[in-house]
């Protein structure tokens, strides 16, 4: 299947430039987790990414966030299509705006997600990323 403009735009960035946005996301989730006093009790964490831009994006989610938490991450990717996303590990098609399956998560991680949304729709995002978390888990939503 043919990749969207956007996601061809994505897929053409050098290794250089995706590991640049990888460093920014890692800035700021380093600076949510500065905030928030999180103890994961388990050895492994469980993730959900929401929507995700590039391929490459998918393995730097799970790197960051193995070193911020200090744990083992499983990860599990999702977008509405995945062609975008072929051959990376733990990759789901799922639509946001419908509960996200396999829950409970540790962490829900959407970076800039919500403006693909409708605006309508996107309280229904936010809601169904804290009802798939366990108690004390954390949805992370940046915009």
């Amino acid at each position: 299947m043919k990749l969207s403009t956007y996601h061809e735009k994505y897929a053409s960035r050098s290794d250089d430039e995706m590991q640049t946005r990888a460093d920014v996301k890692e800035e700021e989730l380093r600076r949510v987790f500065k905030q928030l006093d999180i103890n994961f009790e388990s050895e492994t964490i469980r993730v959900f990414v929401v929507g995700c831009g590039e391929r490459r994006l998918v393995s730097h989610h799970k790197r960051i966030l193995e070193e911020l938490t200090g744990k083992k991450v499983d990860q599990v990717t999702s977008d509405i299509s995945i062609d975008h996303l072929s051959g990376a590990e733990g990759v789901i098609q799922h639509n946001a705006i419908e509960p996200l399956p396999g829950a409970p998560y540790d962490i829900v991680y959407a970076h800039v997600f919500l403006k693909f949304i409708e605006s309508d729709l996107q309280w229904t995002v936010v809601k169904n990323t804290y009802d798939a978390l366990i108690d004390g888990g954390v949805a992370i939503h940046v915009f």
